[in-house]
Order: C-alpha cells, then sequence, then structure tokens
C-alpha cells in the first residue's frame, strides 16, 4: 500500500514525505518508556485477535533492536496469552559442539594443556560422567600435571603427599588412569594424524574421524533429548542443528584451501574464523504464534 512505500522510503534515509488525511495501515503511538510500548503493542495484537479474527501468525513485531525489549515485550505478551516466538541469534563457536573441535585442536598443537583437556571433556559430548571429570580434574591439580604428563602413567597417591597409600587410594588410581587412556588415546591419535598430513582436507577428516570415535553425534543427540526433556526445546533444537554446521563448516574449509599445503596452525585460524563469524536462530516451536525480532532479521 502507498502509506507503507512511503514509511519504507523514510526508514531507508531517504526525503520523507508528510502524509496528508487520516492513514489506514499506519498508526504512531507516543510512549513513554518501553513497558508502556509494549503494553500497547500486547493489547493491540490481543484485540486484532479477538475483535478481526487474525491469527497470531499473521502478526510480526519489529525492533530496531530485539535485545533492547528482552524481558520487557515477552512479560506484556504473557501478561495478554499471545504466544510469541522471539529468534534469539546464539554464537556458534560457544557450543559444546565446536567448543569440543577448537580444544582438541588445540591439545594438538599445545600438546595437552590441562586447560584445553578440561574444556574438552565438560562439552558433554565425552560420555563421562560429572564424577569421572571430577576424579580426572582432583588428580592432575594435587600432582600438577599438565602437558605430555597425561600421556605416560599416573602412580602418585590421589590423596596426595603426605598420606598414606591406602588399597582404596590404589583402587581409585587404577580407575582414573583407565579415565586417562579413554580420553588421550583418541586425541593422541588426533594430534599424530594432524602433524602427518598437509591438507585441510585430510585434516577436516581427521575431526570427523576424531568425533566418530568418541560417539560424540551419539552424545549430541542425548544432550539434545535431554534439553527437550527438561522443557527446553530452542536449545534442543540449536544443538541438533550444530552438527550440520560443523559438517558444513568442515567441508567449507576443505574446498577454501584445497591445493594449498596447510599447517595445524593454519586450519585452526580458519575454523577458529569461520565458527566466530556465524551464529545460530531458533525455529518456531508452534504453529499459531506471534514473531518477534529486530528489524535486521525479519
Amino acid at each position: 500500500c502507498k502509506e507503507l512505500s512511503l514509511l519504507e522510503q523514510g526508514l531507508s534515509g531517504r526525503l520523507a514525505r508528510p502524509v496528508s488525511g487520516q492513514t489506514e495501515f499506519v498508526t504512531l503511538c507516543a510512549a513513554q518508556t518501553p513497558y508502556e510500548e509494549a503494553d500497547y503493542v500486547a493489547r493491540t495484537i490481543a484485540r486484532l485477535v479477538r475483535e478481526e479474527g487474525l491469527r497470531y501468525r499473521e502478526v510480526a513485531v519489529i525492533a530496531r533492536s530485539a535485545e533492547d525489549y528482552r524481558g520487557i515485550i515477552d512479560a506484556a505478551f504473557e501478561r495478554y496469552h499471545i504466544p510469541c516466538f522471539m529468534d534469539r541469534r546464539k554464537p556458534l563457536d560457544y557450543q559444546p559442539l565446536m567448543q569440543f573441535v577448537t580444544r582438541a585442536l588445540n591439545i594438538a598443537l599445545y600438546r595437552f594443556r590441562s586447560d584445553d583437556m578440561f574444556a574438552c571433556l565438560k562439552t558433554g559430548l565425552w560420555g563421562l560422567t560429572v564424577e569421572e571429570i571430577s576424579l580426572l580434574e582432583n588428580y592432575t591439580f594435587v600432582w600438577g600435571i599438565t602437558g605430555e604428563l597425561w600421556l605416560v602413567e599416573w602412580k602418585s597417591n590421589p590423596d596426595g603427599i603426605g598420606e598414606g597409600f591406602s588399597d582404596s587410594a590404589r583402587e581409585r588410581l587404577v580407575r582414573i588412569n583407565e579415565l586417562r587412556k579413554r580420553v588421550t588415546e583418541p586425541l593422541a591419535w588426533f594430534s599424530d594424524k594432524l602433524q602427518s598430513v598437509s591438507s585441510a582436507k585430510e585434516m577436516a577428516r581427521a575431526v570427523y574421524l576424531l568425533l566418530e570415535r568418541v560417539g560424540a553425534a551419539e552424545a549430541l543427540r542425548d544432550m539434545a533429548n535431554g534439553l527437550e526433556k527438561a522443557l527446553q526445546p530452542d536449545e534442543a533444537d540449536v544443538q541438533r542443528r550444530t552438527w550440520d554446521f560443523l559438517m558444513h563448516t568442515l567441508d567449507q574449509l576443505a574446498e577454501f584451501l584445497e591445493g594449498e599445503e596447510c599447517s595445524p596452525a593454519g586450519f585452526q585460524k580458519f575454523y577458529t574464523l569461520l565458527i566466530s563469524a556465524q551464529d545460530l536462530g531458533s525455529i518456531p516451536q508452534g504453529e499459531d504464534e506471534v514473531s518477534f525480532g529486530s528489524a535486521e532479521r525479519m
């Protein structure tokens, strides 16, 4: 319509022209606070649905910056019982799967720094329990273990210096070494593999094989199912989608660097650049919801 066309021209920075007379499709409302603004929007939507038969899915609420209205617009919608989908963008590089690969690359490059080891283990994709990770973390803290000390058998008392080496401590040490081997063997393989190849395609394949060896895909599926059961469908959806994003990223690296010699450090650099430049949006979970988001996203 003409009114919306003129409004679009004004918003795009071109010379705005005043419109005379009454407008049918554009209404201006001057609110004192964002809370009043959100309340007006919610009341208007409720009226349109009740009196004019609109469906919620036919309504979109667009803000210059949606983040400025977080906790305000959703509270107003809840007050008027309006179902709403909010497009919350999530940085890709902080998702568990991406962090797993980031830390695995660091481990290969910097030779098993404990900070990288535990950041990798705590992604939840190793199938280790919190108690098992704590056993490893406590031992490395007590004995100051980092670097390639991860690759040799640990023989010291888990209880530390000055404590008697009891039978229960010896049994615990056996278990700790089993856990150590469980995590270091695939990572040592991965580190050796990266050092032995010189193309991004081979390195991308090594990443995939590492994920396969530790059962990361199954662990990610379990994580998403757990979030679903915990009534966090948006988070569950994000975790399910990160696998495809990672596979696409690895394909991009292989294609972009095809025919070029690539070092592990170079592969890590390009991987970090790619994932830090992307984010993930949510997918609507309901069939009849108002959409709310920033102008640049709608």
